[in-house]
């Protein structure tokens, strides 16, 4: 009996891991492929590694998902959450614009929390359980264009001459259409790929347990303290930040539910196909682009300026609006009840699924 006990923790350890380590694959497609294309796709062992990395900020962003109940506010602060600690533990870029400056926890917020969290790993994993085809098809399609658009920002001749990018190894220059179109496809065939994986050790539930906590923690102050160690006041901006979306989801009740539940299953592969609509409007996107071919300071305006700004103030306002919104559901469970059970709205609300 004792040895089964034991096989069955164990299983269901590595289970959790191969679950982090599928999100953080999932999220590191929108955080690093989708933008960094000139980093190409590299081997097995540069992607293990960075997926690795990643499972850091993946796991404070699934404590806060766990913190999030099922609304949509919920994962725009968990995501919130997560960009801030990949650009503010593993780089400190989150610390650019000085000790209170919105712009890059604004921009990080939108770009990690909206595209990779909220959209590629939990909207995706919805849409796919849910059988929604179509819903999926068309976001996947969008997303392809922009990133198609997004990607013409390396044509500029300053990113072309960049010392830092050619001393990285990048291979800096225009693609020709038909490079970036395998680029794409590979990218999107292993995103698509991990959200039919990902169903087979989707859990029923995620408790931020104290381990969980204490992991997370761990693993974040160790992974940090260079980057801090450069930045004094980082850790204030940080700790602000992380405090914002700790308090918004302070009130929730701890039987409140949570998406996990609603995502458990495992989806047929015709469910998550839809995806591949992303590298397919990706690169006929790119292609067109291509053949076009505007000049440097229209691709400036159009491929870095206006994402780059639309970015920051989305992902500010989506914070700001989270805040607001959570606040307002979790003051549902700080009211006081004088018959001792909960409200009916409130419990209604406990039982609703995305």
């Amino acid at each position: 009996m004792k040895s089964m006990f034991t096989l069955t923790r164990f299983a269901r350890f590595w289970r959790t891991v191969a679950f982090v380590a599928l999100s953080a694959f999932i999220m590191v497609i929108g955080s690093e492929k989708m933008y960094w294309y000139i980093q190409g796709i590299g081997n097995g062992g540069d992607t293990a590694i960075l997926v690795t990395f990643y499972m850091i900020p993946v796991l404070v962003g699934l404590w806060f998902v766990a913190r999030g109940g099922t609304t949509l506010a919920g994962m725009v602060l968990a995501g919130a959450a997560f960009g801030w600690i990949v650009e503010g533990v593993i780089t400190p870029e989150l610390y650019s614009d000085g000790p209170i400056g919105p712009f890059f926890p604004g921009y990080f917020a939108g770009w990690h929390g909206l595209l990779s969290l909220v959209t590629l790993w939990y909207l995706f994993r919805r849409w796919a359980v849910a059988g929604d085809r179509r819903t999926l098809g068309r976001v996947a399609a969008g997303l392809g264009v922009f990133w198609g658009w997004w990607s013409m920002t390396y044509w500029l001749p300053e990113t072309i001459k960049d010392p830092e990018l050619i001393e990285m190894g990048f291979d800096v220059g225009v693609w020709p259409a038909d490079k970036f179109a395998v680029y794409a496809l590979a990218v999107g065939s292993g995103l698509t790929l991990a959200h039919w994986l990902i169903g087979y050790v989707w859990p029923e539930r995620w408790v931020p347990t104290r381990r969980w906590t204490a992991i997370s923690v761990g693993l974040i102050l160790v992974v940090s303290i260079p980057v801090l160690a450069s930045v004094p006041w980082g850790a204030l901006k940080l700790g602000a930040l992380l405090g914002l979306v700790w308090w918004a989801s302070r009130g929730r009740r701890p039987d409140e539910a949570t998406v996990f539940p609603s995502l458990t299953g495992r989806p047929p592969f015709a469910n998550v196909a839809p995806m591949l609509m992303m590298p397919l409007a990706a690169a006929v996107t790119y292609a067109i682009a291509l053949a076009i071919r505007p000049s440097d300071a229209v691709v400036s305006v159009l491929s870095f300026w206006i994402p780059t700004v639309t970015v920051a103030f989305g992902g500010g306002t989506a914070v700001v609006w989270a805040v607001r919104r959570r606040r307002r559901e979790t003051a549902r469970f700080r009211e006081p009840v004088a018959s001792g059970r909960v409200e009916p709205a409130v419990e209604a609300a406990t039982d609703k699924t995305p």
